[in-house]
C-alpha cells in the first residue's frame, strides 16, 4: 500500500484540521471505531464530541504544569490510587516497592471532570520507580513521582 499524506498550510490551526482528516479516515479506510490520542494542542470541545460518537473514543494528554491549580493538586496528591484489577484506594507513599507483586503492578488514579460541555475523566498514571529514581529520592530529599521542585533547586543540584 502506498502510502498517503495530508499538508496543511503552517500557520493553520492544526485544531480546523482534525475532523475532516478523521472523516477521511472513516471514509477511505471504512474504520469508524478508533481511539484518537493527541496531546492537549488538539483538544477542543468540538473533537471531544466528535470523537465521542459511536465506537470511538479519545485520549488527551495534558501537561501538569499547564493544569488549573485544583487539578493539579488532585494528580499530583498520592492518595487514592487504585491498583490494576482491584478494588478501594491507597496511598501509593505506602507501597513496599521491594515487593515484587507490588513493583510489577500497574496503579492509577481515576478523577471524573465536569466541563459543562463533556465530561471526561482525568487519569494519572503512577510511573516505575527505578534504581536512579530511588537514588534521587534519597540523595535530593523529594519524590520525583509526586512532587516539584523549584527550577533554582533543581540547578543547586546539578551543579
Amino acid at each position: 500500500m502506498q502510502g498517503k499524506f495530508d499538508v496543511f498550510p503552517g500557520n493553520q490551526n492544526e485544531q480546523t484540521t482534525l475532523k475532516p482528516l478523521e472523516k477521511k479516515i472513516i471514509k477511505d479506510f471504512n474504520c469508524s471505531e478508533f481511539i484518537f490520542c493527541s496531546d492537549a494542542g488538539l483538544e477542543s470541545a468540538n473533537d471531544r464530541a466528535f470523537n465521542s460518537i459511536g465506537n470511538r473514543a479519545y485520549v488527551i494528554t495534558h501537561s501538569i504544569k499547564k493544569m488549573k491549580q485544583e487539578d493539579r493538586h488532585i494528580a499530583l496528591n498520592p492518595t487514592q490510587f487504585g491498583k490494576a484489577g482491584s478494588t478501594g484506594f491507597l496511598d501509593i507513599r505506602t507501597l513496599d516497592e521491594t515487593d515484587e507483586e507490588v513493583f510489577n503492578s500497574i496503579y492509577y488514579k481515576e478523577v471524573p471532570v465536569f466541563t459543562g460541555d463533556l465530561d471526561g475523566t482525568l487519569i494519572v498514571p503512577s510511573y516505575t520507580r527505578t534504581e536512579i529514581t530511588d537514588s534521587l529520592h534519597k540523595t535530593f530529599g523529594f519524590r520525583t513521582d509526586y512532587e516539584f521542585i523549584k527550577k533554582s533547586t533543581m540547578r543547586s543540584i546539578i551543579k
